[in-house]
């Protein structure tokens, strides 16, 4: 189990490095904004890259390796609301089992079932400071498909105030979706040679 955990940490740090990079770092011009990719690493998103260091209205550094929660942050629910109803079950068995918040919070299948058909009613995911460890942070994310192969989530960070809400819906889902979407396209490519 381990070694193929690590050998998946590998392919997510060479698909990103070769497909998402790219992608990211152009996309600055448009979205302004910061952006992280996140693969699903033991019941957590690891961001595997960001674009922090690019963008001018960043007030993070890059945090690259860093565990973010599921269930709290934008781009753990628009990962959960793409994930097939046995991979949920699946990690949902899985993180129930922990003591704690995230094991309560798996356990409330209602509440989670509520996330996931708001978000993806939505369009996309949003976190609005829920996250008590960025709690003057919002971020919205979409979810990384290539086919129907779920790959990764990708969100834009910004300060809870600084965007309207309509703004958010018209201008920067629509292009981050763009983003997630050219992502998936090239991923399919990358992953099959």
């Amino acid at each position: 189990f381990e070694v193929r955990r690590l050998s998946e940490g590998f392919m997510d740090e060479a698909w990103v490095s070769q497909v998402a990079t790219p992608l990211m770092q152009a996309s600055v011009k448009e979205l302004l904004w910061p952006c992280d990719i996140a693969t699903l690493e033991d019941g957590f998103m690891v961001v595997r890259e960001s674009t922090h260091r690019w963008s001018r209205l960043s007030q993070h550094h890059a945090r690259l390796g860093e565990k973010l929660p599921l269930f709290d942050t934008a781009v753990g629910r628009a990962y959960l609301s793409a994930c097939t109803d046995e991979e949920l079950e699946a990690l949902l068995e899985m993180l129930g089992e922990l003591k704690g918040a995230v094991g309560e919070m798996a356990r409330d299948r209602r509440r989670i079932r509520t996330l996931i058909r708001q978000t993806r009613k939505r369009g996309y995911a949003l976190n609005e400071g829920e996250w008590s460890t960025e709690p003057h942070f919002g971020a919205i994310a979409v979810p990384v498909l290539s086919g129907s192969r779920l790959l990764a989530a990708i969100n834009m960070i910004y300060p809870k105030d600084a965007i309207p809400p309509e703004q958010l819906r018209t201008r920067f889902a629509v292009r981050l979706r763009k983003l997630a979407e050219a992502i998936g396209k090239n991923s399919a490519v990358w992953l099959e040679g």
